[in-house]
């Protein structure tokens, strides 16, 4: 476990469930008790709407209306459910069509903590630092998920898409800055799927949800204003740039777009911070990110499966059910390793990690511009130290000789082997082939 702070989880069964019984108190005192029924019609508008939920002990997807989704997974265990709809049904980022409302998970929260925050009605000591409450909050167990709903649902059109995912990323950091006791925010993509109301909690107990006293429904231009948003959402038949499909239409055009590419540096970067960095409920993301960051920086395939499949024994470790990360996840992450990647954006991958890495700072230029910078100062500094930074070519020092030996050795032995030449040389075999019948040095 990272850092020192001990999370709600990690206490005994009979604390987390004080715990739990403690905040349905708390919650039941400052809003009313909604089953899953009126929470989902209050949402969508209707029960009729289909929303593809997780299904996450059988490993499937379950489309079907809100109405009968509800009386089908009732009591039952790992049911998962976005605020949002997506195209032809189909639980995927690229086919999210409309937002109903943005989700906010807080991990590892304190009875006492939600208790005093109520009783200030959702505001904060501090003057001038304004929080809007949400519309319900819904107890998952040892954490909370906070429910902003929209007074009208927000298409996620791709002019838009940016901007939405903006917009929820501030609201999901700003509000997690709450005093929470010992609370962890979790930012997710605005799709996620979380705990249906009605169903069962990892410790077994029944995830509940409260419309909240102080809480309301929101219009995406004012949660915009409140966070700093400069940018003006449209909906659906609202102006002609926007037709209804006008994002799938384009996304499955079949236009290749350009994007940007890096070295190899950056996936083992990402491989050494991954298992100290990536929290759960961000594992099976994170192996998306690292595909799309591995088919950037050309590593293969079977190197990136490797990596990954490595990763499931410290993840998995002390973990059951559908906590754990199974091997047919990987092969589904591994979709994300095509020419798309090239497209997929820092402040994306950062988002699908649930952690923020420094990018290469080049003062505003272009990569070209930057380097022949760069190279200038470093040849200014060698000059001062009387030495060129390329004396040895860039190589480490005995590379040179190493070369000159397997050429020789070539040169007396025309039709000979690398395994021969590894038993009268000595060398690694790998310098051998990095060198073998290389264009001959005028020596």
């Amino acid at each position: 476990m990272a850092g020192s702070v001990k999370l709600l989880k990690d206490y005994d069964l009979d604390y987390i469930k004080q715990q739990y019984d403690e905040k349905n108190e708390t919650l039941e005192e400052h809003g009313q008790e909604v089953n899953a029924w009126g929470f989902y019609e209050d949402i969508f508008g209707s029960l009729e709407l289909v929303s593809p939920a997780i299904d996450k002990p059988n490993n499937r997807i379950i489309q079907m209306p809100l109405e009968r989704l509800i009386d089908a997974v009732q009591g039952q265990d790992g049911v998962f459910l976005s605020a949002c709809t997506y195209f032809k049904n189909y639980y995927n980022s690229k086919g999210l069509m409309d937002v109903y409302a943005f989700v906010i998970d807080l991990d590892s929260c304190w009875s006492g903590g939600l208790h005093s925050i109520l009783n200030n009605k959702w505001q904060n000591s501090t003057k001038g630092n304004y929080y809007l409450p949400p519309t319900y909050i819904v107890n998952s167990g040892t954490g909370l998920h906070l429910y902003f709903v929209l007074d009208k649902p927000v298409p996620a059109f791709s002019k838009q898409m940016l901007e939405i995912k903006n917009l929820y990323r501030k609201m999901a950091l700003h509000q997690s800055q709450r005093p929470f006791v010992g609370a962890r925010p979790e930012v997710h993509w605005v799709g996620q799927s979380f705990r249906m109301p009605g169903t069962l909690s990892k410790q077994d107990m029944l995830v509940r949800a409260f419309k909240m006293d102080f809480g309301r429904k929101y219009s995406i231009q004012e949660l915009a204003e409140v966070y700093d948003v400069g940018y003006t959402f449209k909906y659906r038949g609202e102006h002609e740039d926007y037709p209804e499909f006008e994002r799938e239409k384009k996304e499955f055009s079949g236009t290749k777009k350009k994007g940007w590419y890096t070295n190899r540096a950056f996936f083992d970067y990402c491989v050494r911070n991954i298992p100290e960095k990536t929290r759960q409920g961000h594992r099976y993301m994170t192996m998306c990110a690292l595909s799309a960051i591995a088919f950037k920086c050309d590593v293969p395939k079977w190197e990136l499966k490797e990596t990954l499949t490595g990763f499931l024994s410290d993840w998995n470790n002390g973990m059951v059910g559908a906590d754990r990360v199974e091997r047919w996840e990987i092969t589904a992450a591994m979709k994300m390793y095509n020419e798309r990647a090239y497209e997929m954006r820092r402040e994306v991958i950062e988002e699908y990690f649930g952690w923020e890495f420094k990018p290469i700072k080049r003062n505003g230029q272009k990569q070209a511009d930057h380097l022949e910078e760069a190279r200038a100062i470093r040849d200014i500094r060698m000059k001062r130290q009387g030495r060129k930074w390329d004396e040895n070519n860039g190589r480490p020092k005995g590379s040179g000789e190493k070369r000159a030996v397997v050429q020789k050795w070539q040169d007396a032995h025309p039709d000979g082997t690398k395994a021969e030449c590894n038993r009268d040389t000595n060398l690694d075999p790998k310098t051998i082939r990095k060198w073998w019948n290389r264009e001959r040095t005028n020596s």
